[in-house]
């Protein structure tokens, strides 16, 4: 065209985007001085004639408006009233007749050019993609307040004469860009960013960067960055890296999905491969070293001289991959051979277990070698319903694996003094982990006796390092509820035990499901309700816990409930079967304490302890106990129907017995407390207020039931060596205050440590006969002549309390 280049570009476009009646209007405006007047003494009068043609968002919609009004005049009005129409319009009347002049050229140029002139009224977007194919070089972006980014790194200001300027779009294109007092961008329109990189893909630049692996996509992507004489007008577009970097890209889809696992295919060697990678780099993680498994760049290069070149993401390698042959399927498969860097050691694994066995508890363990990372170690998970039956003590032993480099940590964190008498410690650890074997007891109390065998030298407990220990060294624990999410974690079990108490009471009390829980809130008074399995499973927080059916004694019925400790349920249970037994026999029981000879004396004697009904009843349960549940436990209904009718005509012989023991024992302990009363010389206080606790400890409310039977038969000869203990207190003050000094440490740990497992429901025989065995040596230090049931000395003592569950 025989045009400016930018000018015969907006025809041409305008004719394909069906603008071309409009654009010619506009490009012809260009063409002329502004036909708008203002008069320096008339501004207000003029602004308020132009304001009809104006257009807020567009200024070359305001001139074709005022083209269209100054047509509409001309075709009615004569040549002189269009010159004064003009004239009251503020508008010169000669540069609108140049304005027509060009037109009517422009027009016969487009129609000697054969340019398609549209016949409806075209769209604000078709003009303005049409002039801004001419102005492509005039375009602009919002900063910040006022200011535009144009191309070429311009900063301007849209011309405040622009109604557009007041709108301040973000992105707009000018007809021309003035350097004044500023710079301003002229005669504006707003645009869509979107319209401009079709109409300058001439001259636009593409720039890519940042190609990653998109999981979701299954393919490589990156971001293109398109410019336009320096602005940019698309600022981060996703796009398929295939299309920018074939190479590159597959490397990426190799590295991230292949090898990285970032990728999900149904390819069976990609499973398989994923599976022997992980099992070593589990046992990396376990044995806290990184020299196993090779790195990433020999995977990368076993897939790269197996993959075709063509492979770029996750659709073609589905594609590729199913039809392929089984043996090709099976070359794709890594062997150890491929991934090992040195030979595996079967020992050395076994070091790690992957769960850790405990009373019908399997705990999951997991491992992780992140030094500064809040799970670095071994991490066990337990329910919160299994968290009271914790093993603490055994978690100090950690796993196999780790136990040699434990004791080594906690020789060398002895103080100077101590340590040096275990050089060089990896040997002498050594030569005490062959002796030691893992039990719920201290850690530091075996390899402690181990030491001193080999050296003679005693390391007080206080002396062991513990929150110096490093991290990986002390068992991390997740205490996880029903659904396997961790609600606590710590590294001290006995925090967290007592931190979570009564959360844990209750999601044992919940441990059942929904129907056995209506269940275990019924109360019966017979054996009306199914079986009792000795122990039942049920999953926990993805674990399977084994629980213990039983029963619960109520003070008139039992109702059903779980267990986690075996002897516990058994004790539960046993008491209330003979509350069971106690109601089958209904009213040949009643007014029984009246038929017992004994019993009226013995409630008199028990009245500074108890009531009378709760001593009776205490009788009655301990005599059922005694006399039917001896044996094992009946668990069905046709077993309970057959113990209480073997029994049952013999009972009340075998309860007029234990009245007569029940006599015997109270008539000892008043005649004891009896002594204990009244003044006490100050020399003897002690004494005195220990004997006074021990009659507290021996009669209480519910002790015939609470003293196991072999126990109780032994009463009458405690209760005479107290009373010697009396005689022979006056002159015997030396040792009662060696009897005192004893006596205090070994009971005070048998309190603790009874206190501690009734919060943790178990039952530990072993802490049951050293709290006897307590009584024992109280005869045997004061009343030796009377004999005891079984040798006992503090030695003894301290090896009993070995065997307790700590």
């Amino acid at each position: 065209l025989p045009l400016d280049p930018r000018l015969a570009r907006m025809l041409v476009m305008a004719a394909a985007q069906g603008s071309l009646q409009e654009t010619l209007v506009v490009i012809a405006g260009l063409s002329i001085q502004d036909p708008r007047e203002r008069p320096q003494e008339k501004q207000q009068q003029a602004d308020q004639a132009h304001a009809p043609f104006t257009d807020k968002e567009s200024d070359f919609i305001t001139l074709l408006n005022l083209w269209n009004a100054f047509e509409e005049q001309r075709q009615a009005l004569s040549g002189n009233q269009l010159s004064k129409w003009c004239k009251r319009q503020y508008l010169s009347w000669m540069r609108m007749r140049e304005w027509r002049d060009i037109h009517r050229q422009l027009t016969l140029i487009c129609r000697e050019q054969k340019l398609e002139f549209n016949r409806n009224s075209a769209s604000y977007e078709a003009i303005h993609k049409a002039i801004l194919a001419g102005l492509l070089g005039q375009v602009a972006l919002k900063l910040e307040k006022r200011e535009y980014l144009a191309t070429r790194n311009r900063k301007v200001l849209l011309f405040p004469g622009s109604k557009v300027s007041k709108t301040a779009p973000k992105w707009v294109v000018a007809a021309e860009i003035v350097e004044t007092s500023r710079v301003f961008a002229r005669m504006i329109a707003r645009i869509q960013p979107e319209w401009i990189e079709p109409l300058a893909a001439h001259v636009v630049k593409h720039h890519f960067s940042e190609p990653h692996w998109e999981q979701k996509r299954a393919q490589v992507m990156g971001f293109e960055k398109v410019t336009l004489y320096g602005l940019d007008i698309v600022s981060r577009r996703r796009v398929p890296w295939n299309l920018v970097n074939t190479a590159e890209c597959r490397e990426i889809f190799i590295r991230r999905a292949l090898v990285e696992g970032d990728y999900h295919s149904k390819a069976p060697f990609i499973e398989r491969n994923r599976a022997l990678l992980e099992s070593v780099e589990d046992l990396e993680r376990k044995t806290r070293r990184r020299d196993l498994l090779v790195d990433d760049e020999t995977l990368v290069q076993f897939y790269n001289d197996r993959i075709p070149e063509h492979i770029t993401g996750g659709r073609d390698f589905e594609t590729w991959w199913k039809g392929l042959a089984a043996g090709e399927l099976k070359a794709l498969e890594l062997t150890e051979r491929d991934i090992l860097q040195r030979p595996l050691d079967e020992q050395e694994t076994s070091l790690y277990p992957d769960y850790l066995d405990w009373e019908g508890v399997q705990y999951p363990l997991s491992y992780q070698f992140e030094p500064t990372g809040e799970d670095d170690g071994v991490t066990l998970k337990v329910p919160l319903m299994a968290l009271k039956q914790l093993p603490s003590r055994r978690l100090e032993w950690l796993v196999p694996g780790l136990l040699r480099e434990k004791c080594i940590a906690l020789v060398k964190g002895l103080p100077k003094s101590i340590r040096r008498n275990f050089v060089p410690v990896p040997d002498f650890v050594d030569a005490a982990l062959d002796n030691m074997s893992v039990t719920n007891e201290p850690l530091t109390r075996q390899l402690g006796d181990q030491l001193r065998r080999m050296t003679g030298v005693r390391i007080d407990p206080q002396d062991w390092p513990s929150d110096s220990l490093p991290r990986h060294l002390r068992m991390n624990l997740q205490v996880v509820d029903d659904q396997g999410r961790v609600i606590a974690q710590g590294r001290e079990a006995d925090a967290l035990q007592a931190k979570l108490e009564r959360q844990a009471e209750a999601a044992l009390a919940e441990v059942s499901s929904s129907r056995a829980r209506g269940a275990e809130t019924q109360e019966y008074t017979d054996w009306d309700f199914g079986s009792l399995p000795e122990s039942t499973t049920t999953d926990r927080g993805g674990m399977q816990v084994t629980v213990y059916p039983g029963l619960e004694d109520l003070g008139h019925g039992v109702k059903q409930g779980r267990y986690l400790d075996p002897l516990a349920a058994e004790d539960n249970t046993r008491k209330a079967l003979a509350r069971l037994i106690i109601n089958r026999f209904g009213s040949t029981l009643e007014g029984v304490d009246k038929r017992l000879p004994r019993f009226r004396d013995s409630a008199l004697l028990f009245a500074p302890v108890g009531q009378s009904k709760v001593l009776l009843d205490d009788l009655l349960l301990s005599a059922v106990m005694e006399h039917f549940l001896g044996g094992a436990l009946p668990r069905t209904r046709a077993l309970f129907d057959q113990c209480f009718e073997a029994g049952r005509a013999d009972f009340i012989p075998a309860l007029e017995r234990a009245d007569a023991q029940l006599y015997a024992a109270l008539t000892g302990y008043h005649a004891v407390m009896k002594r204990l009363r009244g003044k006490i010389s100050l020399a003897m206080a002690n004494s005195m207020a220990d004997l006074k606790f021990q009659m507290e400890h021996l009669v209480f409310p519910g002790f015939l039931v609470e003293t196991p039977g072999e126990w109780l038969g032994h009463f009458g000869r405690y209760f005479e060596a107290a009373g010697i203990r009396l005689d022979k207190m006056p002159r015997e003050m030396g040792r009662e205050r060696e009897f005192l000094h004893q006596i205090g440490p070994l009971w005070s740990r048998y309190a603790s440590k009874r206190e501690e497992q009734i919060r943790q429901g178990v039952r530990d025989p072993e802490l049951v006969t050293y709290r006897w065995m307590l009584e024992e040596y109280r005869v045997s230090f004061f009343a030796q002549h009377l004999g005891t049931a079984l040798s006992v000395s503090v030695k003894r003592l301290d090896r009993q309390w070995e065997k307790v569950k700590v």
